[in-house]
């Protein structure tokens, strides 16, 4: 039997690796620079931050207590803060606050279900002049990534890229679904880069070739 950690629904393990803290829950430059701008105190930061890499994560808001408190150490390390300080996550209106803030900055859309549905439809029209599986997965794509900046999309394909496949398990449906999307879309890009890049060296030779043979 699968267990509950291998599902969907992800949650935190026992006891968090040191590996994982550091690939996992170490701030960004954007994280910093959304919780200078968003918190004002030191606690208030401290717990920002932390309710930010969570869910950044798991893809969903935890109780505040269920934080193992080995993420909580170790990122009151990484913003070098005193070993006594408490992050503010303790008043249910400062998380709503922060969950507000926190689902702005990432850009979340809750509605999963008209998220499906748009690509699903996205497919079926797609499926009526298509039938390679890689052509119905695009059309899904473009639905899904438009309007996203690129940059967004990239961060996106580059977290993705650096998972394992099986940890992939580990985060919610939307969250899993929006990486993969995102993988395969910058690899789409990637490739057309790269073909063209061929092509013009191809062209570049075919040409140096013609004059040659013309001289």
């Amino acid at each position: 039997m699968t267990s509950i950690e291998r599902t969907a629904y992800p949650r935190f393990t026992r006891a968090p690796s040191v590996k994982e803290l550091r690939e996992i829950y170490i701030p960004t430059s954007t994280d910093i620079a959304f919780v200078a701008t968003t918190a004002r105190g030191p606690a208030q930061k401290f717990g920002l931050m932390i309710l930010l890499k969570v869910y950044q994560r798991l893809g969903y808001f935890p109780k505040p207590e269920t934080i193992p408190g080995a993420i909580i150490g170790h990122i009151r390390a990484v913003m070098k803060l005193p070993a006594d300080l408490v992050p503010d996550i303790a008043s249910n209106h400062t998380l709503y606050r922060y969950y507000a803030a926190i689902r702005e900055h990432l850009e979340i859309q809750s509605e999963g279900k008209h998220i499906r549905h748009v690509a699903a439809q996205a497919m079926h029209q797609a499926a009526q002049v298509m039938e390679n599986p890689a052509d119905l997965i695009s059309a899904a794509i473009e639905i899904l990534v438009e309007g996203l900046r690129y940059a967004k999309v990239k961060h996106l394909a580059e977290e993705a890229h650096s998972l394992h496949a099986t940890n992939l398990w580990d985060f919610a449906a939307s969250k899993r679904l929006t990486l993969l999307v995102c993988l395969i879309a910058q690899a789409q890009v990637s490739t057309r880069d790269e073909i063209l890049q061929m092509f013009t060296k191809r062209m570049s030779k075919l040409t140096s070739r013609a004059k040659e043979e013309l001289e």
